[in-house]
């Protein structure tokens, strides 16, 4: 049903022997170098997070499980840049990259 509407709306196709179609609450997922899930609690339960009252009802609030997290390896892509001559580490841990013009 998916590989139908990715090939059929949006003309991509999927490799069979590498692509998975998974649920993003059951564990996490690689795409495009970027980790990709869902945050659930240890106890599958809603936690509270504020209690408002308005007019003296009472109004709660809870996290939405609807959020993806998206996870990106920064220090590994800039490292990934210096390999390809973009950028210069003198010191990752204070901050000092330099990036660099690249002619081709």
């Amino acid at each position: 049903m998916i590989d139908s509407f990715l090939q059929l709306k949006l003309k991509l196709s999927l490799n069979s022997g590498t692509t998975e179609i998974v649920s993003s609450t059951k564990r996490r997922v690689f795409f495009l170098g970027a980790e990709i899930y869902r945050p659930i609690f240890r106890t599958h339960v809603l936690k509270k997070v504020s209690r408002k009252f308005i007019k003296k009802r009472k109004f709660v609030s809870q996290p939405s499980y609807k959020a993806l997290i998206l996870l990106i390896p920064i220090k590994k892509i800039i490292k990934k840049l210096q390999k390809l001559q973009f950028c210069e580490i003198k010191n990752y841990k204070q901050g000092h990259i330099i990036s660099k013009g690249k002619v081709s």
